[in-house]
């Protein structure tokens, strides 16, 4: 694993790399996610893939509701918007896991209460062909 200092939407990466994690960086707005979707596209090698995540309204909505005093600013996704923006970036192929923070197993909720509560985040794999 490397880490690198660089600007993301515009990474030299043409085409190679073989996995792109893309976590808690999708909530600045339609013109950066855009951008940044674009350039994971472009860097990914044939056959690799990118795992990504959308907050979801759910990731906090004591704060998104305006309720806490930290409240959260960043962007929050429907799945259809998630979606939507993946399509308009060109990504068609992805398979959404939906990720419940709350139903931890360590915590002991039951984690059948998933099927009820929606996912606080959404997280895509894209392919690369």
């Amino acid at each position: 694993m490397l880490f690198l200092r660089i600007d993301y939407v515009r990474a030299p990466f043409d085409g190679s790399l073989d996995v792109v994690l893309c976590l808690d960086t999708l909530i600045r707005g339609a013109v950066h996610e855009r951008l940044l979707l674009a350039a994971i596209r472009k860097s990914l090698a044939r056959g690799a893939c990118a795992i990504i995540d959308f907050h979801n309204w759910w990731h906090n909505p004591i704060r998104a509701l305006g309720w806490h005093a930290a409240r959260f600013r960043g962007r929050s996704y429907s799945q259809k918007q998630a979606k939507h923006l993946l399509r308009a970036c060109g990504i068609e192929d992805s398979k959404l896991h939906r990720f419940h923070q709350e139903f931890d197993s360590t915590r002991g909720l039951p984690s059948s209460a998933s099927r009820v509560v929606p996912a606080t985040r959404l997280i895509y794999r894209l392919d690369s062909r």
